[in-house]
């Protein structure tokens, strides 16, 4: 997907700016994107026995009329439904043999694609990579606003997932040229803004440090390894608040569920 970049607004009242999706934008559900999307997801909730029976996409398009020095827009989409298998748990499935999907049934290859509720991001394979919204090879912005969960497949020999991230501009409460940690990636009580640009993983530890920590900001474009052990669900959670900073360009990194 190809539409305009985030534009930088200035709030009358504080005077700080943040990154919006106005010009161009993609909406589903309450979430708004827009700018450069290769390879991205989302899971959208969509219970038909609960009377849901619609899900709208809607891409609103700004009048490039007059030399308006926006891309031309483009955009290719899949769609698909999945069904959870009647009766069944989604973790006590096999894993998808993608090579010969015509010897399991739909509801075990659904089964195996369903997300955890709340997920807005699934990866069910053991081994994959992760990239913010509107990345776009680290020369993008991500939108500011975002509060959502990326999910990873835990299966019964699951004891953690590692994270290598080989690119990380996520904002910190004090302009950063590093990667920081918890106090320094959320608002304090002395602080007059709300800045809380961060990437959150449970029960990590940074493995170069020997350093636990769970909130993640600032800048590096060397590889940061990152362990987490949590026992329960595998996930990570990345929020991006109302201040627009320079290092919000976002973050992209490798997986590995052990």
């Amino acid at each position: 997907m190809l539409l305009a970049q985030p534009t930088l607004q200035q709030q009358p009242q504080t005077g700080l700016r943040t990154a919006e999706c106005t010009q161009d934008y993609f909406e589903v559900n309450g979430l708004r994107l827009c700018g450069t999307e290769v390879w991205q997801h989302i899971y959208v909730p969509f219970n038909a026995s609960a009377g849901v029976n619609r899900v709208d996409l809607l891409i609103s398009l700004a009048n490039r009329a007059g030399g308006v020095s926006l891309p031309t827009p483009e955009w290719n989409m899949v769609v698909t439904q999945l069904e959870c298998p009647a009766g069944a748990s989604v973790r006590e499935l096999a894993p998808l043999d993608v090579q010969q999907p015509e010897m399991r049934s739909s509801s075990f290859k659904d089964g195996f694609l369903v997300a955890p509720p709340g997920c807005l991001q699934y990866f069910p394979e053991a081994k994959g990579v992760v990239k913010s919204f509107n990345y776009n090879d680290g020369n993008g912005v991500y939108p500011s606003h975002m509060n959502y969960a990326i999910c990873f497949r835990r299966t019964k020999d699951t004891s953690s997932l590692n994270i290598r991230s080989y690119y990380f501009h996520v904002g910190a409460e004090t302009s950063a040229n590093s990667l920081m940690t918890d106090s320094s990636c959320y608002r304090s009580g002395s602080s007059s803004v709300a800045n809380a640009d961060f990437l959150m993983v449970p029960q990590a530890t940074l493995v170069d440090r020997n350093e636990r920590a769970t909130y993640f900001c600032g800048a590096t474009q060397g590889d940061v390894v990152i362990n987490s052990n949590n026992p329960g669900p595998l996930l990570v959670l990345f929020n991006s608040d109302e201040i627009y900073d320079s290092n919000d360009a976002g973050f992209a990194f490798t997986y590995t569920v052990a």
